[in-house]
C-alpha cells in the first residue's frame, strides 16, 4: 500500500490490472470469452486526517509520465462512492489502452454532495502488471491460441487506417486528442472555455441583447457590452458656481455655466417638481416606482414607470455618467445626479437672470426690480447737527445699489445754511445722511433713502 498525502486528502490503493492474453502456469485452458479491459482499484481515503466516511466523488485519468506528459484515454468518472472506515473499491474502464507503455494513474477527490471542482491528488499512482500479465507482454506467437488467420504469418497486413488531426491511434483505438476534449466535470448548466492550455468549466453567461434606451448610447447582443451616457440628451454635471450677487443665466453642454448679476431671485417649481419651503422635489409621475417587489425593474408603460419582471441578463457595465450594474442576476442601471441632469436647452435674455431650472432642462427667467426705502428724521430748535439713515429690510434678499439724502426747514422763511457733510453706506447696507446749520433757529427735518435691488 502506497500512501498519498495532500493538504486536504489522502489515498492509498491497490491495483489489480486483468491484461487480455494473460495465460494461468497452473492451469492451460482455452478462455470461452475474451477478457475486458476494466480493472479494479481499491483503495483508502483520509478527510482531515481522519479515514473518511460516507459518499465522495472521484475522477481517474491515466498519463504517460508521472507529472506532466499527455493523458492515455478518456476520464472516467466515479460519482456517489461509499466510503467505509476510508475504504473504497471501484471497477475502472479506459478500453484497450494497455500495450505496454508505463502508465500513472491521476485521482481526483470531492465530497458526494458537493457539485465543485475535484482536488487532485498527488503524485500519480504507476501502474504495475500482475505477473502472468508481464508474461503476456513477451510470449511468442507459438505460445499463443486462436490467431485470426491474418496475423498467423507475423504481420498486420491491415494498416488503411492512421490518426489524423484530433485524433490518437494507440493499437487498433482511435481516441481523441486532450485538446480536443470537452471537460467531463461540469456542472449542471455551466459550458467548455478555452483557458489557452485546455477546456475547463466555467459559469454560462445568459445576455443576449442590451439595448441603449433614452439618453443612452452602446449596448450590444454578444460578448461584454457597454452603456455610455448620451451627451446630446443628458446634461453633463455642472460644477461651476456663479459669483455672489450673479445668477446663472446658461448652462453650456460641457457643464460650464454663463453668469449674470442676479436681480431677482423669486423661484418656483416648473415641470416635473413641486416646492416645499424652500426645498424643491421631483412631481411624482417623474418618480420612479416605489411599490415594486424583490428583483423588480421599472419600466415606461406610455403613461407612468411601473414595476416589471426583470430579464435575465447576467453582466451589464455602467458606463460613464451611470451606476449600477454587475454580473449575474438581476441588475438595475441609473443616471448618477453627481454627474448628469436633464439637458438644458433654454437661456434667458439679456438683463435677466435665469430664476429656476425645469425637470425637463427648460428656464424660468425673470427681469430685476428696484424698491425704495426711506426715513423722515426731525431736529429740534437748538441742534447744530442732524443724522438720519434708511437701510433696505434685512432678510428679505435685498442689496442695496444707492442712495439719497434731503433737509427741510419748519418755516420757508428760515435763512440759516445748512451743510450736508457726509453720506454713505453703513455695515447694514444702509445709507446715512449728515446734515450741519451755522446757528440754531426753527425745527428742521432731515430725510434719507436707500435704493433696494430684490436678489431672492
Amino acid at each position: 500500500m502506497k500512501g498519498l498525502t495532500l493538504t486536504r486528502w489522502m489515498i492509498a490503493g491497490l491495483l489489480c490490472l486483468a491484461l487480455i492474453g494473460a495465460v494461468s502456469l497452473a492451469q492451460a485452458r482455452v478462455l470461452q470469452a475474451p477478457l475486458g479491459t476494466s480493472f479494479t482499484y481499491q483503495g483508502r481515503l483520509t478527510d482531515g486526517g481522519a479515514p473518511a466516511n460516507g459518499t465522495y466523488d472521484f475522477t481517474f485519468a491515466l498519463y504517460d509520465d508521472p507529472t506532466g506528459g499527455t493523458q492515455v484515454g478518456g476520464t472516467v468518472m466515479k460519482d456517489d462512492v461509499s466510503v467505509n472506515d476510508g475504504l473504497f473499491t471501484v471497477t475502472l474502464d479506459f478500453g484497450n489502452v494497455f500495450n505496454g507503455t508505463a502508465l500513472y494513474l491521476e485521482i481526483g477527490v470531492r465530497p458526494g454532495s458537493d457539485t465543485g471542482a475535484y482536488t487532485t491528488l498527488t503524485p500519480r499512482q504507476p501502474l504495475t502488471a500482475a505477473p502472468y500479465a508481464g508474461y503476456a507482454l513477451r510470449a511468442p506467437w507459438s505460445g499463443l491460441t486462436g490467431v485470426p488467420a491474418g496475423f498467423a504469418d507475423g504481420v498486420d497486413n491491415d494498416t488503411t487506417y492512421t490518426a489524423g488531426d484530433g485524433l490518437t491511434l494507440a493499437g487498433a483505438q482511435f481516441s481523441l486528442s486532450p485538446s480536443y476534449r470537452l471537460p467531463q466535470g461540469c456542472a449542471n448548466g455551466q459550458t467548455a472555455q478555452w483557458n489557452g492550455t485546455a477546456w475547463t468549466c466555467v459559469a454560462a453567461g445568459d445576455i443576449t441583447a442590451v439595448t441603449a434606451g433614452t439618453g443612452l448610447t452602446g449596448g450590444g447582443q454578444s460578448g461584454d457590452v457597454t452603456l455610455s451616457a448620451d451627451t446630446t440628451y443628458l446634461q453633463r454635471r455642472v460644477s461651476v458656481n456663479c459669483l455672489p450677487g450673479s445668477a446663472i443665466r446658461a448652462i453650456n453642454a460641457d457643464g460650464t455655466v454663463t453668469c449674470e448679476n442676479d436681480d431677482n431671485t423669486t423661484y418656483s417649481a416648473g415641470a416635473g417638481l413641486y416646492l416645499n419651503g424652500t426645498q424643491f422635489n421631483i412631481s411624482p409621475s417623474y418618480q420612479l416606482p416605489q411599490s415594486c417587489a424583490a428583483g423588480q425593474v421599472a419600466q415606461w408603460n406610455g403613461t407612468a414607470w411601473t414595476c416589471v419582471a426583470a430579464g435575465d441578463i447576467t453582466a451589464v457595465t455602467a458606463g460613464t455618467g451611470l451606476t449600477g450594474g454587475g454580473a449575474s442576476g438581476d441588475v438595475t442601471l441609473a443616471a448618477d445626479t453627481n454627474y448628469l441632469q436633464r439637458r438644458v436647452t433654454g437661456a434667458c435674455q439679456p438683463g435677466q437672470y435665469l430664476k429656476s431650472i425645469n425637470a425637463d432642462g427648460s428656464v424660468v427667467c425673470e427681469s430685476p426690480s428696484l424698491d425704495i426705502y426711506g426715513s423722515f428724521c426731525q431736529m429740534g430748535n437748538f441742534d447744530m447737527y442732524g443724522t438720519c439713515s434708511a437701510s433696505c429690510p434685512l432678510g428679505q434678499g435685498y442689496i442695496r445699489v444707492g442712495g439719497g439724502c434731503e433737509t427741510e426747514y419748519a418755516s420757508e422763511s428760515s435763512n440759516y445754511m445748512l451743510t450736508r457733510t457726509m453720506h454713505n453706506s453703513d455695515n447694514a447696507g444702509g445709507w446715512s445722511c449728515t446734515y450741519a446749520r451755522s446757528v440754531p433757529g426753527n425745527a428742521w427735518w432731515i430725510k434719507a433713502y436707500a435704493i433696494c435691488l430684490k436678489m431672492w
